[in-house]
């Protein structure tokens, strides 16, 4: 069941997120979508599906970890988080070290992310991972965010 669970923290990040031609430094544009999809994340009580999908470009193509094939659609990435959502109540995420790579039309980002999952997990009366306040995962993070002259 816990490895269940993992599958959902190494999701692709940022599928094509539209970046405004007129941003003095792309990088900090693409953090502050990363800081975005954080805050989408760490809502009150459990994740913000909507919040989440809304930062994606109509284009975008995520692969979610928990499943066989690849996402195309709005819709699908929307019902995606939310299937995660509801899967994983309260989970919160947080970034580590970023870099992000600029060319002419597309930035790369990669960076590191800590989830929260919740509750230790208990096998055969042990706990399996976590302390105290729960189970942290660390999980790669990467996408492709293209330059266009539009705002999401």
């Amino acid at each position: 069941m816990r490895y269940a669970t993992l599958l959902f923290v190494a999701l692709v990040l940022l599928g094509c997120q539209p970046v405004s031609t007129i941003s003095v430094d792309p990088k900090a544009e693409v953090s502050s979508a990363a800081i975005a999809w954080e805050a989408a994340v760490n809502t009150a009580n459990s994740c913000d599906a909507s919040a989440i999908s809304a930062l994606y470009a109509d284009g975008a193509v995520l692969w979610g970890t928990t499943r066989t094939s690849l996402i195309t659609t709005p819709q699908g990435i929307h019902d995606y988080f939310a299937t995660s959502c509801k899967a994983l109540p309260g989970v919160k995420v947080q970034f580590g070290d970023q870099v992000v790579r600029v060319y002419p039309t597309i930035s790369m980002p990669v960076s590191i992310a800590f989830f929260d999952l919740g509750s230790p997990v208990i096998s055969n009366g042990e706990e399996e991972g976590g302390d105290e306040n729960g189970i942290s995962v660390p999980a790669r993070e990467e996408g492709a965010v293209e330059e266009t002259d539009q705002r999401a």
